[in-house]
């Protein structure tokens, strides 16, 4: 069930084309208190996964933790229970390293230049199963007083 604000963002947004990310944003920043971590904002946007492809994934920016949908998960045949506390270092255990690595200095870029911009790196996963499944990894920064607070961002299955 898709709460009275994300319904009201949703419907304004239905004759529009936009990029999933940026409804992301807008959501995580209408759930954004600075007391809350990324699990509290992650869970009260649930029922977002249906807004995409391959899920969605929070970081905070300071600690690093993050927060996993669980469309992101099964997608690579996890589940919740399999990474009890992720952190941005629980990427290096089931994505190939040199993916992830290639996107880092993008992401780092919107950070240092307080861009709103969106950054897009493809980025293939080791499946629980021991496959291999590619996506099509997109983020944006959320900036609070100037400050980087949380990343936000989709996978797109390819």
């Amino acid at each position: 069930m898709v709460d009275t604000l994300t319904y009201s963002i949703l419907n304004s947004l239905d004759k529009v084309t936009v990029h999933e990310n940026v409804i992301l944003k807008m959501i995580v920043a209408f759930n954004y208190i600075e007391d809350c971590n990324v699990n509290c904002i992650g869970e009260k946007m649930v029922d977002c996964d249906e807004l995409t492809d391959g899920g969605y994934w929070l970081i905070d920016a300071k600690t690093k933790e993050m927060y996993l949908s669980d469309k992101f998960l099964s997608v690579f045949g996890y589940d919740r229970t399999y990474f009890q506390s992720p952190t941005y270092n629980t990427l290096y255990e089931f994505a190939i390293l040199e993916d992830l690595q290639r996107g880092e200095p993008d992401l780092q870029r919107l950070i240092d230049k307080k861009s709103q911009a969106t950054f897009v790196n493809n980025v293939r996963y080791k499946c629980k199963d021991g496959s291999l499944q590619e996506v099509k990894c997109s983020g944006t920064v959320l900036f609070v007083h100037d400050e980087a607070v949380l990343m936000v961002g989709t996978h797109e299955l390819m």
